[in-house]
C-alpha cells in the first residue's frame, strides 16, 4: 500500500502574502527546514497509522544549486521525482496546470492515494490527529474565511478520482480557491477541518498549518463559523480550539530545528 506525496511551490519564501521574495538568509532556511521536516513527520505517520509507505514527488521552482540541493537531501530518500522549474509562471492557475499535466504523465497505479502539499507549508501536529481515515473522498484543508472559497493547498485524492487530474483547470478539483465547488455536486468530497481561516497564516490562525516564510498571525476572525451542510453556520459556541491556539508555533519549532531537536517521529 503507497501514497504520492506531491509538494509544490517556491521553497525558502520569506515575506509577506503577495509577495514572490526568497532569501538564503539563516531565518529562511531553518523555517524551510521546519515544513519539510513537518512533511517527512507526516510521512512516519502515515506509516505508523495506515501502514503506507510514501513516495515523493516535488514541482517546485529553482533557486540555486545549493538550496535546491539541500531541498532533495531533506526529503532524501523519499523522492522519486524533482522538478526546479527555471521559468516563472504567470500566475498560481498556470502552475498548478503545469503540475497536473506532469503528474498525469506519470505511472500512479501503484499509488492509493495522493496528498498535495505546499512546500512552505509547516504541518502542525493537529493535522495528524485529523487525518484519521483513508477513504473516498476528495479533502480539503478547509474552507477560506469570508466566503472566499475553499484551502487547495493541502488536498487528499483517493485513487478512485485520479482520473480527475486531467480535468480542465476550470473544472478541476486543484482550481485554486474553488476546486472544492468544481467537484462537490457530483463527486464526494470532505474537510480535515470545517472551521474557517484565511489561505494566508500572516492574516489569520489555523490549527492545520503555517506558511513558515511569513509572520505568525494569532487572530481568528471567524471564529464560531462552521461549514455544515454546503452552507455556513453562524454563532456556535467555538470553544473547539481553545487548547491549541498560541501553540505547536513557528518559533518554537525552528528553535528546535535549530537545535537539531526537532522529532519526526513525535506525533
Amino acid at each position: 500500500m503507497k501514497c504520492l506525496l506531491v509538494i509544490t511551490g517556491e521553497s525558502f519564501r520569506y515575506g509577506p502574502q503577495g509577495s514572490r521574495a526568497r532569501s538564503t538568509c539563516k531565518a529562511s532556511t531553518s523555517r524551510q527546514k521546519l515544513a519539510s521536516y513537518s512533511h517527512i513527520r507526516l510521512i512516519n505517520y502515515m506509516k505508523k497509522q495506515f501502514n503506507y509507505d510514501t513516495d515523493i514527488l516535488i514541482d517546485s521552482y529553482e533557486l540555486n544549486n545549493e538550496y535546491d540541493t539541500m531541498i532533495l537531501n531533506w526529503y532524501a530518500p523519499y523522492v522519486i521525482k524533482a522538478r526546479f522549474n527555471k521559468i516563472i509562471f504567470p500566475n498560481e492557475m498556470a502552475f498548478v496546470e503545469s503540475t497536473n499535466n506532469n503528474l498525469a504523465s506519470e505511472d500512479l497505479s501503484e499509488y492509493d492515494y495522493i496528498v498535495f502539499i505546499r512546500i512552505d507549508f509547516y504541518i502542525k501536529k493537529y493535522f495528524l490527529n485529523r487525518f484519521n481515515t483513508i477513504d473516498n473522498s476528495i479533502r480539503y484543508a478547509h474552507m477560506d474565511y469570508n466566503g472566499g472559497g475553499n484551502c487547495h493547498n493541502i488536498i487528499y485524492l483517493p485513487k478512485c478520482y485520479f482520473h480527475l487530474i486531467n480535468a480542465p483547470l476550470s473544472e478541476n478539483f486543484r482550481t485554486p480557491h474553488y476546486g472544492m465547488h468544481n467537484v462537490k455536486t457530483n463527486l464526494k468530497t470532505s474537510l480535515f477541518i470545517n472551521s474557517y481561516h484565511s489561505l494566508s497564516t500572516d492574516l489569520n490562525w489555523n490549527p492545520l498549518y503555517s506558511q513558515v516564510g511569513r509572520n505568525e498571525s494569532f487572530i481568528r476572525e471567524n471564529k464560531g463559523e462552521r461549514y455544515i451542510n454546503n452552507e455556513c453556520v453562524k454563532g456556535i459556541n467555538d470553544n473547539e480550539y481553545n487548547h491549541l491556539e498560541k501553540t505547536d508555533t513557528i518559533e518554537e519549532n525552528v528553535n528546535l530545528i535549530d537545535a537539531d531537536n526537532f522529532d519526526v517521529f513525535m506525533f
